[in-house]
């Protein structure tokens, strides 16, 4: 360990027992950008760091230096453990999370032939969803010492894939799945089930919920029964060409996030009903199970129970006396209701 990292692992206050995996570590340079406030230490090792080690590094890095507005660094490794390879990998992906949600899914995708790797998935949306992160994967892996780059391809032997082209036919067997996951009342007169039916005005389906809610940002994945409150803005239906099956599919929000919710309907009477009650604008109290949907390849809220909510989304009212100017403006490439061109309005 040269001077220049004791004094680094000083300023981060390393305990004890991590700064000697620094031992043969040395602090080769620190490459200072004024004009962004930003600080990169390039730091040489013998073989690669145990990614324990990395985790307490970055967050003592980030504590320590809290006046520079971007802090990084740069291994540079003599002897790169391919065995730590896949852990490293995992550590990426969840950092990446915020770019891609569900990127932990493809933790166990990465394979190795002959001197290159890639990254193995099941379909058109998983590529397009990994090639949004895949610079970032193989920016990262090049910082943590792996001189290597990734490729991401789809498997060309997979049954998920056949699975989506015969995507109607799968969907029913979904869909009689969650029906018979779902409280319902067995009449044997009937071939079906029918949807259980309870004596409030606020069921809008299912039973009355009296669980806590939690927010939508806080779901991380598949869980069996949670309870969540959200405003609908959007709404879709399926409806099987092979069965009577249709599907609702809510679009909800709490304002911390956002997620699917999808009814699955049988009943003719309670299509009616529930495409009446369900529109957009309102604020529900939703009861389910969240599911790795297969086709939309999103983690999505299986609906049992929904409950009405007597809730307003909140207005921003300017009651000041004098009066702010709004400097805000939508262009015509907005999603939203600009008719200005961009070139007029600068």
């Amino acid at each position: 360990m040269n001077d220049k990292m004791m004094i680094l692992l000083q300023q981060l206050h390393m305990e004890e027992e991590f700064t000697s995996s620094f031992n043969e570590a040395s602090l080769e340079k620190v490459i200072v950008d004024k004009n962004n406030n930003s600080w990169t230490f390039l730091i040489h090792n013998t073989t690669t760091f145990p990614i324990s080690l990395i985790e307490v590094f970055e967050e003592k890095l980030k504590t320590a230096f809290k006046n520079i507005k971007t802090v990084d660094y740069q291994l540079v490794i003599d002897r790169v453990s391919d065995g730590l390879l896949q852990d490293y990998y995992k550590f990426i992906l969840t950092k990446l999370k915020s770019k891609l949600f569900l990127s932990t899914m493809f933790v166990d995708n990465l394979q190795q032939e002959e001197n290159f790797y890639k990254i193995v998935v099941d379909n058109q949306k998983e590529l397009e969803d990994m090639k949004q992160i895949l610079d970032d994967i193989n920016t990262s892996f090049k910082k943590y010492g792996f001189p290597i780059s990734c490729t991401v391809e789809i498997s060309s032997s997979n049954s998920v894939l056949e699975n989506i082209n015969k995507d109607r036919e799968n969907t029913q067997e979904l869909v009689e799945q969650v029906v018979k996951e779902a409280p319902v009342e067995v009449k044997a007169e009937t071939k079906y089930p029918k949807r259980e039916r309870v004596n409030d005005p606020d069921a809008i389906m299912g039973r009355i919920i009296k669980d806590d809610s939690i927010s939508i940002n806080d779901i991380v994945g598949e869980e069996n029964n949670l309870t969540i409150e959200g405003y609908v803005f959007g709404t879709d239906i399926f409806e099987s060409s092979k069965s009577n099956f249709k599907i609702i599919t809510l679009k909800v929000t709490d304002y911390t996030d956002s997620i699917y919710c999808k009814v699955f309907v049988r009943e003719d009477d309670d299509f009616k009903k529930l495409s009446k009650e369900l529109k957009e604008g309102k604020w529900f109290k939703i009861r389910g199970y969240t599911k790795n949907d297969v086709y939309s390849k999103e983690l999505v809220l299986n609906v049992r129970d929904i409950n009405a909510l007597d809730k307003k989304t909140d207005e921003i009212v300017d009651d000041a006396e004098v009066k702010r100017v709004e400097l805000h403006a939508h262009t015509m490439m907005s999603q939203m209701d600009g008719v200005v061109d961009a070139a007029k309005l600068v």
